[in-house]
């Protein structure tokens, strides 16, 4: 049990940034995607 937890730590210290970059991705695109909707009721 404790072997595998050490073994997973540097695969979430891998993923991490590449999990943000697409939170921060999705997070751009909502954002983008909700200043079309304000445009178009203004």
């Amino acid at each position: 049990m404790k072997i595998k937890i050490i073994k997973n730590i540097p695969l979430i210290k891998l993923y991490r940034p590449i999990l943000s970059k697409k939170i921060l991705v999705t997070l751009h695109e909502f954002i983008m995607d909700y200043a079309k909707i304000s445009f178009t009721f203004y």
